[in-house]
């Protein structure tokens, strides 16, 4: 028999892929390969033409800044004839250098299309999407959260506007005002008891008897001025403190109103708090002023009384020095006419014991009124000092 060759050497025989064919031909992988194999020989091929371009362009920029040269040095030896030539370098080199603006306007605008890739686009439109129902919840709360805050807002309009909140203020001032009340009444009656105790008592222990009943009604009468006095004084404080707490509170109800205007954005309609308070400091040192015109006009008329009484105490005292003496000598004269007048000496005696138990209630009556006055001339410049 005869010997027939092999087609493939021994071990190199391969079966042929199989490829499941469908209906688009160009999808086969023989033709993606043909497609790749010219796509690439293209390439090749504008590659060298590409670097051949180049290779003209640099050669005919060289020329062309050579001409330039030559232009250049032309128009310097020719004068004034070359105001063309200068123009057409001018324009070269503008043309020049909006070429480089364009390259870098070019480099720019690839530089944005690399980032604008489909892959990296798709990636950022799926960040996106995910952040996108955060976001609607984020403001569905903010708008959630203003409403809430305008529904606040309006309850704290009205409830500084009822008259709940006033009455409620109305009743901190009082409480306010009870308490330091209770302070200064408790601070009195410690410096009254400490002065009482200070005090020291009479080492013979006598007591005065009164059987004047003009007198005892003076003395009542008098007691009964001073405790009105002392009410009175307690009353004016009472007021004067119930006025300055009172001031404060409603400066205080004021600045809670102008934080109010502040969160509603209505900073127009805010009240200077500071020239409410300078006002109120004017009305009380006007009144002050009067008060103490009025005490002082008090103060002299008790003085001038003081004085008449003082003065009408001493013409009764030298009155009865003079009737004592009268009645003395003529008790130790010898005249038998007198004889009969020693028998009423033990009326006279009793009527100058009378009398001088009188001059002596006076006396003390006078001595207590003037210390009072004294003590109320001392009170006055320090309650002014507090005020």
């Amino acid at each position: 028999m005869r010997k027939v060759a092999l087609i493939y050497p021994r071990g190199t025989c391969r079966s042929p892929a199989f490829y499941f064919r469908g209906g688009d031909g160009l999808n086969e992988p023989e033709i993606l390969r043909s497609s790749y194999k010219q796509a690439m020989e293209e390439y090749n091929k504008t590659k060298k033409a590409h670097a051949e371009a180049k290779k003209e362009y640099k050669q005919t920029q060289a020329e062309l800044e050579d001409l330039d040269e030559c232009i250049l040095k032309m128009a310097a030896n020719m004068g004034s004839d070359s105001s063309e030539t200068t123009k057409h370098s001018e324009l070269r080199s503008k043309i020049q250098q909006l070429k480089m603006d364009i390259e870098d306007v070019e480099k720019q605008i690839a530089e944005v299309n690399k980032q604008c890739l489909p892959f990296e686009f798709t990636g950022l439109v799926n960040e996106h999407a995910q952040f996108t129902p955060t976001l609607k919840e984020l403001r569905d709360d903010a708008e959630g959260g203003q409403d809430e805050s305008e529904r606040m807002k309006k309850e704290i309009g009205e409830l500084l506007l009822s008259e709940v909140f006033s009455e409620s203020v109305e009743s901190l001032i009082e409480k306010q005002v009870a308490l330091d009340v209770k302070a200064q009444i408790r601070k009195a009656l410690n410096e009254s008891q400490n002065r009482i105790n200070q005090q020291k008592s009479s080492d013979t222990g006598i007591i005065c008897q009164i059987d004047d009943a003009d007198l005892m009604a003076k003395l009542d009468h008098f007691r009964d001025l001073s405790l009105d006095n002392l009410e009175c004084k307690m009353q004016r404080d009472l007021a004067e403190t119930h006025h300055n707490i009172f001031i404060k509170m409603e400066i205080d109800r004021l600045n809670e109103m102008n934080e109010f205007l502040d969160l509603m954005k209505m900073h127009d309609d805010c009240i200077d708090t500071d020239e409410v308070y300078e006002h109120c400091m004017a009305e009380d040192e006007e009144e002050e002023e009067e008060e103490e015109k009025t005490q002082q006009e008090e103060q002299q008329n008790s003085q001038q009384e003081q004085q008449k009484e003082k003065s009408l105490d001493n013409n009764n005292k030298n009155s009865d020095q003079k009737d004592s003496e009268y009645s003395y000598y003529s008790d130790t004269s010898e005249d038998p006419q007198n004889q009969g007048q020693k028998q009423q000496k033990p009326q006279q005696q009793t009527s100058q014991s009378s009398d001088q138990n009188k001059q002596e209630t006076q006396s003390y009556t006078s001595e207590y009124y003037s210390e009072y006055s004294e003590n109320e001339n001392n009170n006055q410049p320090k309650q002014s000092q507090q005020k």
